[in-house]
C-alpha cells in the first residue's frame, strides 16, 4: 500500500507474511500508520500495527493471531471506534457473523469474539456512527437484512474479555427488489 499525502504518492508499504484469500480489513490512525487484519489461507484471522519505522522487514513475522481457536470466511471488515480501539465484524468458518475488537487501544490481546447467532451470505459491513454507537450489516441467502446497532467496546477490564456483546438492537427487513 501507499500513502497519499498532499497530492504526492509515498512510497510502497509492505506487510510482509500473511497471504489470504479475501481483501484485509484496516484501520487509519490519527498519525497515518495503518492497521491491518487479515485472514490466512489457513482461514485464521491476524493482525498488525505498522510501527514508527512501518511494517517488519520481510521474513520477521509481525502477525497476532486473533482467531481464538475459531476459522473464518471471507473478507473482515475493521474499524477503530470512538474509544481508540479497533473492532472487527467477519464471517466465521459457518457463516455466522462474529465480532471482537481489542481489550485496550493498541492492545495485543482481544475479546472473545461474539456470535450474532446469524448466517449471512455476504461479508458483513461494519460502521461508526454518531459517538459510540456502531453498525453491523448482514444479508441472509433468502434476502433478508440484518442491522444490529451496536456500542463501542470500550476498555473496561471487567468485560474485556467476556463474550457479551454491549447493548445492542437488532432491525430486520426484506432487502428491496427489483421490479
Amino acid at each position: 500500500m501507499k500513502k497519499f499525502t498532499n497530492g504526492v504518492l509515498g512510497t510502497t508499504r509492505v506487510a510482509d507474511g500473511v497471504f489470504g484469500p479475501s481483501a484485509p480489513g484496516l484501520v487509519v490512525f490519527s498519525d497515518g500508520k495503518v492497521q491491518l487484519v487479515a485472514r490466512s489461507s489457513g482461514n485464521k484471522l491476524y493482525t498488525q500495527k505498522e510501527g514508527a519505522s512501518g511494517f517488519p522487514a520481510p521474513g520477521v513475522n509481525g502477525w497476532t493471531d486473533i482467531s481464538g481457536g475459531l476459522t473464518f470466511s471471507g473478507a473482515p471488515s475493521a474499524l477503530l471506534n470512538a474509544y481508540g480501539i479497533v473492532e472487527v465484524a467477519v464471517r466465521d468458518g459457518d457463516g455466522s457473523v462474529r465480532r471482537s475488537g481489542q481489550t485496550a487501544p493498541a492492545a495485543t490481546t482481544w475479546r472473545t469474539w461474539h456470535d450474532y447467532h446469524q448466517v449471512s451470505a455476504i461479508d458483513p459491513a461494519f460502521a461508526s456512527a454518531s459517538g459510540s454507537e456502531q453498525r453491523i450489516f448482514a444479508l441472509d441467502e433468502y434476502g433478508e437484512f440484518y442491522l444490529w446497532q451496536t456500542t463501542a467496546y470500550a476498555s473496561d477490564s471487567a468485560t474485556a474479555r467476556r463474550a457479551a456483546a454491549p447493548a445492542e438492537v437488532l432491525i430486520t427487513g426484506k432487502a428491496p427488489t427489483e421490479g
